[in-house]
């Protein structure tokens, strides 16, 4: 089976966001899943870097590129929870819809909405310039 480079595409698109749904479902609290999810997302964008040629290559980029969405998104997230559980010794928390998480009871500051939104800002456009570099220099 051949897939596409809009397939590629839309497979790193499609990872990258259901790890970023469920961090926002606060499923990423654990350490435990994190490492399991570290190696996986490690293996997809080695994985994207090797099919990476001029037949997975779009009008705006190479397709393969976004299989380095995954791992970036979760090496970002990781160590800006870190970074908040050294500061606040609580995890990050993020309620959509106001500033006050019910479940933890405390109120969210805007260090809890940067980890759980620069992670997401960073999966989909480090690619892009991942891609500018690798091929300016390949």
């Amino acid at each position: 089976m051949t897939l596409t480079p809009s397939q590629i595409s839309i497979i790193g698109f499609v990872i990258a966001a259901i790890i970023a749904v469920c961090g926002f479902m606060k499923l990423l609290r654990s350490d435990r899943v994190l490492f399991f999810l570290f190696p996986i997302t490690l293996i997809i964008a080695v994985i994207g870097l090797i099919i990476r040629s001029d037949n997975t290559r779009m009008v705006n980029g190479n397709a393969a590129d976004m299989l380095l969405s995954p791992f970036i998104y979760v090496a970002s997230y990781t160590l800006l929870r870190y970074v908040y559980k050294r500061i606040y010794k609580v995890e990050p928390t993020y309620e959509r819809y106001n500033w006050f998480d019910y479940e933890d009871g405390r109120k969210q500051n805007w260090l809890d909405v940067l980890v759980h939104l620069i992670p997401l800002m960073l999966c989909m456009t480090l690619p892009f310039v991942i891609e500018h570099f690798l091929d300016r220099y390949s």
